[in-house]
């Protein structure tokens, strides 16, 4: 599989896209008015002591107050349960770390867990244990890593192993743990030299983040376009992965990189409401505020003389749009997949298996809850931050977010009703209505009507400003 990076650099806007085989599988974007502040660690203060949901509420800079759950918090022992008034105290101050982005009307959610994480390694400063990462499934490499991740790891504190960690010597994993405790004794110290609400450790930017998380060894090429950040790469890769360095290119063609690579492309196809897939099935993806439903269909695939083999050829090439999607849109929460039933148990299972294989590319966890009794596929994925349906669109101002309008004849029947109730309340004989422009010629017959029979005068003022449904009488 070929895999590369692109990364487009502005001085005020970042983007970064993962794409395989010629398709773009993931896409990040950093800016003035996307900033991110996942993985961010703050001075907060405890502003409201919520007993009912064990929870508070906490100052951290932001415009709304963060999130903490009480499972969150650090406690001296672990074994004892508490409640959130006997850890926390309203006024008192707490070091916190953003777990999830501030998203809609729902602030950010923050955690005591604190994790510094590094190209090898993840830094745990108040846990004391050894994780591997579940992506590294060869038992005798996992031992290897945990023997040596215990060996070097500070006795109070915990490390994960991350899956670029695979094959690499215990000095390399060394040097990465020395610069996370480095960070963290700074972060320490920033702690107790700020006042709260203060920011005490950022994350890397869009850039760096793109090397440590997703330049692996599976990866054939970066291309950026930015010649100071070309320098800045390589003097990165030259500290710590020199053997990376023939993989980086910096890309000067006048022609803009994102549309060298096709990202532009299926970006915008990211934004559609059906996907079509290359044998002529197509998906419908709805995107709603408690859950995400895909709807898989035939379309214009006829498949073989043989209705469940169709069926299934469909409803495989569909999983692996649907996973593909699911990154590129970044989906999580509940998502709900319609696949086209299947009566074969075995193909049930067939596609099951096959859509886990595909979720394992994802970096973000995913999991399979099964079929219900309807024949729903049942799937989660973790909340991170905001995909590309938040951050980079925005409700219609229309249709204010409801993607349909009203018929012709629901119109002028509700304004019939609009009308004569205003001249009940006012009394007026001469009004004047706004309404859509593509209206105008639609209601002149009710209009007249409506002069006739009660004896008034309407005049009709036309916008294209307006959702086709708006009407104003004054």
């Amino acid at each position: 599989m070929k895999k590369e990076i692109i990364i487009s650099y502005r001085e005020n806007n970042t983007r970064v896209a993962l794409v395989e085989n010629g398709q773009l599988v993931e896409f990040y974007t950093e800016g003035e008015s996307n900033t991110r502040s996942v993985g961010n660690i703050y001075k907060g203060k405890v502003k409201d002591i919520l007993p009912g949901m064990q929870a508070a509420f906490v100052d951290i800079g932001f415009n709304k107050n963060a999130f903490l759950y009480v499972d969150d918090i650090i406690r001296n022992d672990e074994k004892k349960e508490y409640t959130i008034d006997q850890l926390l105290k309203k006024g008192q101050d707490i070091m916190v770390q953003v777990s999830k982005e501030q998203i809609g009307t729902k602030g950010a959610r923050v955690t005591g867990q604190l994790t510094l994480p590094g190209r090898h390694l993840v830094l745990m400063p108040y846990n004391n244990y050894v994780g591997i990462s579940r992506r590294i499934e060869d038992e005798y490499e996992r031992e290897r890593l945990k023997d040596i991740a215990d060996s070097i790891k500070d006795p109070n504190m915990g490390v994960i192993v991350r899956t670029v960690a695979v094959g690499v010597s215990k000095e390399e994993l060394e040097k990465d743990l020395d610069l996370l405790i480095g960070l963290w004794n700074n972060t320490l110290e920033n702690y107790s030299n700020y006042q709260s609400p203060s920011l005490v450790y950022s994350d890397l930017d869009l850039v760096e983040r793109a090397l440590r998380d997703l330049f692996d060894k599976q990866v054939d090429h970066i291309y950026i376009d930015n010649p100071e950040q070309y320098r800045k790469i390589s003097q990165i890769l030259k500290r710590k992965s020199n053997h990376l360095m023939d993989k980086v290119n910096l890309y000067q063609s006048k022609r803009p990189i994102l549309f060298q690579f096709g990202v532009e492309r299926d970006l915008e196809k990211a934004f559609q409401r059906k996907v079509w897939l290359k044998n002529g099935s197509y998906l419908v993806i709805d995107q709603l505020e408690a859950l995400t439903v895909i709807d898989v269909n035939t379309g214009k695939f006829v498949g073989t003389d043989n209705l469940a083999d169709t069926v299934v050829q469909t409803n495989l090439e569909a999983v692996k749009e649907i996973c593909r999607q699911i990154r590129l849109r970044d989906v999580s929460g509940i998502i709900i997949v319609d696949f086209i039933d299947m009566l074969r148990e075995t193909d049930k299972e067939l596609v099951l298996t096959f859509l886990e294989q595909e979720m394992k590319k994802d970096q973000t966890k995913g999991q399979i809850l099964g079929i219900t009794k309807l024949g729903l596929v049942e799937l989660t994925r973790k909340k991170v931050r905001k995909g590309i349906y938040n951050s980079l669109q925005q409700l219609c101002p229309l249709c204010t977010g409801m993607g349909k309008t009203m018929t012709d004849f629901s119109i002028k029947m509700f304004l019939q009703d609009k009308i004569r109730n205003y001249i009940y309340e006012n009394g007026k004989k001469d009004l004047e209505i706004t309404i859509h422009e593509s209206l105008e010629e639609a209601i002149k017959e009710e209009i007249q009507s409506l002069e006739d029979d009660l004896d008034i005068t309407i005049a009709i003022i036309t916008s294209d400003n307006v959702e086709k449904n708006y009407l104003s009488i004054q």
